[in-house]
């Protein structure tokens, strides 16, 4: 049965009308795909970048804690390179300082162990049984005492005499009295308590001006009897007259040393 020309192409319109709209329809569902791929693209590049950023702003962070903790640790090694050059310095001069107490204590030894034997005769001579003794129990401690205890005993002498003044007053064999003090030496003979205490008096005048303190050690070789006691009693009554001078301002103290020969 054969269908006419203007029938078929009547019957063929609908089909296409169809097609077209499924097509169109396909269209529309690729388009609605594509656009919301596009979507989640685009907020899934927005969450990296938010990411990224974040990630940048906390390595920032970091860095400039980094940052921060190496200054600190530069200032921390300056103030130790500091502090060992400060200490460095403090081991020099205490090595030097025990350099010069060692020096000073070798002298001083020396000098204690190399006294002739004569003047060891007259020192033990000079004292009593007794006192030959104690001399002897003091000798045999001193030996054994350590290096150290004898640094600090001239340590503690070092700073006494930067606090006072030491007037060494020695009578000599024939007579001769010979007053050390601030640095020079004076000789003079005193056969009477005034006259050694005026003696001393007129050097107190021409010295400079003495520190708070002033101490005078008086002895003596094989001087006169009388000598001595002229010595005794002047000094005690020098250092009222020098105290009431310096309008009280300076002490001045008397130790009576005894017999002490020279050491020569």
């Amino acid at each position: 049965m054969k269908l006419s020309r203007r029938k078929l192409s009547f019957q063929l319109t609908p089909l296409l009308d169809l097609l077209l709209i499924v097509i169109f329809a396909q269209y529309m569902e690729v388009q609605e795909t594509a656009e919301t791929q596009a979507v989640e693209v685009a907020q899934k590049l927005n969450a990296a970048q938010d990411t990224a950023e974040l990630a940048r702003l906390q390595l920032l962070a970091k860095l400039e804690v980094a940052e921060q903790e190496r200054n600190q640790l530069q200032i921390e090694r300056n103030r130790l390179q500091s502090t060992m050059q400060e200490r460095e310095t403090e081991i020099s001069d205490e090595l030097r300082q025990s350099r010069e107490e060692i020096q000073e204590l070798g002298e001083i030894l020396s000098r204690l162990f190399r006294l002739p034997q004569e003047t060891i005769k007259r020192v033990l001579a000079a004292r009593s049984e007794v006192e030959r003794d104690e001399l002897r129990r003091e000798i045999e401690t001193m030996a054994g005492s350590r290096a150290a205890e004898m640094v600090k005993h001239l340590r503690t002498w070092r700073e006494l005499l930067k606090r006072c003044d030491v007037w060494d007053i020695h009578i000599g064999d024939d007579n001769l009295t010979t007053m050390t003090a601030a640095g020079k030496t004076f000789k003079f003979r005193a056969e009477t308590p005034e006259r050694f205490s005026a003696e001393i008096y007129a050097r107190y005048k021409a010295l400079p001006q003495p520190k708070n303190l002033v101490i005078l050690l008086v002895s003596w070789s094989d001087a006169q009897f009388s000598v001595r006691q002229a010595a005794i009693t002047g000094v005690a009554e020098v250092t009222q007259k020098m105290y009431d001078d310096s309008d009280r301002r300076t002490r001045f103290e008397y130790a009576i040393l005894g017999f002490s020969p020279p050491l020569q």
